[in-house]
């Protein structure tokens, strides 16, 4: 918001989030290991080309993809889910 009311709240939120935030205890169903495994199910699919370009325009938008397939998989995911 670019106005008297959202420079007020920006403020607002500033002044209730600053210092240290506390420590976010959830309940859990089961404990984590104490060292990720990555065993569990995955999922495997095809994209089509013209959804793969236009991924590796916005995941690379000012260079060439790198021919980094674990990387633009991560990339893909993150594009995704926003």
């Amino acid at each position: 918001m670019a106005s008297a009311e959202g420079d007020r709240l920006w403020s607002y939120r500033q002044q209730q989030l600053a210092g240290d935030l506390p420590v976010l205890e959830l309940p859990v169903d089961h404990s984590r290991p104490p060292v990720q495994t990555y065993r569990g199910p995955s999922l495997s699919f095809d994209v089509d080309t013209t959804v793969t370009q236009a991924t590796q325009k916005i995941c690379y938008p000012n260079d060439r993809p790198r021919h980094d397939r674990n990387n633009t998989n991560k990339q893909l995911a993150h594009v995704s889910q926003t």
